[in-house]
């Protein structure tokens, strides 16, 4: 099976991927963020979707053989033993992860907007 036919979402050659968002599309993606647009921001958002997409197209054409993956840029300063890494430090550049205690609660609660003595109050934002 072809990975575009495993991902729906990814594009095949033919099918350019600014071309294939629609409008409900848009609308979709606004109301799964919980944001109430106006028609013109909707234009502007669906103008943005499309540029990043076409953008994402032009990625996907680069090639990366041989390129390995990593998660997380702070691969590339502390390589595994079992794969070589060109031109990266010896060593790691970030410090070690070390236990250190705690800063005091009451300290941290006097620099929040709203507490109840022991944890940070927050407004309820999900209504569904």
């Amino acid at each position: 099976m072809s990975e575009a036919a495993q991902h729906p979402a990814v594009p095949t050659e033919t099918q350019h991927p600014a071309s294939s968002i629609s409008r409900s599309d848009i609308e979709h993606v606004a109301a799964l963020a919980a944001l109430a647009l106006t028609p013109e921001e909707l234009d502007r958002l669906g103008s943005d979707l499309r540029s990043i997409l076409g953008y994402v197209a032009e990625l996907q054409q680069v090639d990366t053989t041989g390129v390995l993956p990593l998660t997380h840029v702070s691969e590339l300063f502390a390589p595994s033993a079992t794969e070589a890494t060109v031109n990266a430090p010896a060593e790691t550049s970030l410090r070690a992860d070390e236990p250190r205690p705690s800063l005091p609660r009451d300290l941290v609660m006097q620099g929040a907007p709203a507490t109840d003595g022991t944890y940070f109050q927050v407004p309820k934002v999900i209504e569904r």
